[in-house]
């Protein structure tokens, strides 16, 4: 329900802004300090409107800055673990060692590709918060046989 809510904000604010002045037109007597009154009322509902808004959006673009930073952090470990095994594995003459190069390339442009916010979630939840952590260097690999 509150992500709904929150999805619909505006127009669930701007429908409750708008049923507010409905309803003091309606109780209000028929005066012409009636329409002082709902303009008042409307100016306020303006004001709270755009503050609300403002913060909403300011919250969304702070978690979507979070977000990047963390795919960042998590692509940077990827990748300089799969160039690592690369690397050492083309430069070995064995031709086992070259296919598991290939193939850790491929897995890596799989990785990239695959991108989403739920390999994202699986990622942090293996290695947790990136908030101030320093990354590890990768580990070298024994190559299978």
């Amino acid at each position: 329900m509150m992500r709904l809510l929150l999805r619909y904000l505006e127009l669930v604010l701007t429908a409750v802004g708008l049923g507010f002045c409905g309803l003091l037109i309606a109780l209000l007597p028929p005066t012409a300090g009636k329409w002082q009154v709902v303009a008042i009322a409307a100016m306020i509902i303006g004001i709270t409107h755009g503050i609300l808004f403002f913060v909403v959006r300011a919250r969304q673009r702070a978690v979507r800055h979070q977000a990047i930073r963390d795919v960042s952090h998590m692509l940077q470990e990827r990748v300089t673990s799969y160039v690592d095994i690369v690397t050492r594995l083309s430069q070995s003459d064995n031709s086992g060692h070259q296919q598991m190069a290939r193939q850790a390339a491929g897995d890596l442009a799989e990785l990239v590709n695959t991108l989403s916010e739920d390999s994202l979630a699986s990622w942090q939840s293996r290695h947790g918060s990136l908030q101030s952590q320093a990354l590890p260097q990768p580990q070298p690999t024994e190559p299978r046989s």
